[in-house]
């Protein structure tokens, strides 16, 4: 009988001792990123004059002359995500600063929703310097002549490398990884999906891969529908970290000092079971 009670018994510590090293290797951890590079991609006539623009925003959509406006956004994973850590979330939050139809201002403009779609970027691109410092959305959205480098409507990197296919590389072959429907209201909405997990995992195993997304409103025929994200410089110009774009990311990590605890102490226990 006692032997049978000290089977049981050990047997119950090899179970509880299982389960409590499952838990600690399953122990999600969250972070915050920053992005490291956006910008504005501007179409149409914009395309053969100013062409891109960062500060203080990211346009996505059409403004009043129909020209469209595309976004691109990036962040460092490998930088801040340990090696070897299983993605199981990914949300994107940005913020609006400004409507189409506002007036040049702040608010106002069409309240319709617009599906603001994100898209993978194949193809690595360079930080807009053409407008630097602009802490309002007030006669930007038509963006600056670009600099050598520049990511812009027609090249990754301004009169080095062209775009594959102009626009950042979109084409209507590709596959939307996450919708938002984004009204008029000056607030943040976000992004989340299987896919952008996958992605962020992708990115965290290879980070020569990360090129970001691409920002596209799927109305890209009606004019006037827009919406200005702050950009992290616009941001950073008003001090401002609440709207800057942010990528919130969970995550787990192997505990290997917890696991081979608890392998180290299987000989024992083994032992006295067999007493």
């Amino acid at each position: 009988m006692e032997m049978q009670l000290k089977r049981r018994w050990l047997c119950a510590v090899l179970a509880s001792s299982a389960l409590l090293a499952i838990e600690l290797r399953a122990a999600a951890d969250v972070v915050s990123l920053p992005a490291v590079q956006d910008a504005t991609l501007l179409g149409g006539t914009d395309a053969t004059t100013n062409q891109s623009l960062a500060d203080p925003g990211i346009f996505v959509g059409t403004d009043g002359q129909d020209n469209p406006k595309r976004g691109l956004i990036e962040f460092n994973i490998a930088q801040s995500i340990p090696a070897g850590a299983t993605i199981t979330g990914a949300q994107l939050q940005l913020t609006v600063g400004q409507v189409a139809g506002s007036g040049g201002g702040s608010g106002g403009g069409s309240g319709a929703a617009e599906t603001i779609s994100l898209f993978d970027e194949s193809q690595a691109w360079g930080q807009p310097t053409n407008v630097v410092g602009a802490t309002s959305f007030g006669g930007t959205g038509h963006g600056g002549t670009p600099k050598t480098g520049d990511a812009t409507w027609n090249y990754a990197f301004y009169n080095a490398t062209s775009w594959t296919s102009v626009g950042g590389d979109w084409s209507s072959s590709l596959t939307d990884i996450a919708d938002a429907s984004v009204t008029g209201t000056l607030t943040s909405f976000t992004w989340s999906s299987t896919a952008m997990v996958a992605d962020v995992q992708n990115w965290l195993n290879a980070p020569s891969t990360n090129f970001g997304w691409l920002l596209k409103n799927a109305d890209e025929t009606d004019a006037t529908d827009f919406r200005a994200f702050w950009s992290a410089q616009g941001a950073a110009a008003n001090n401002n970290s609440s709207i800057a774009p942010s990528l919130t990311v969970t995550y787990t990590v192997p505990e290997p000092g917890s696991l081979l605890l608890f392998i180290a102490g299987m000989p024992l226990l083994l032992g006295r079971l067999r007493r």
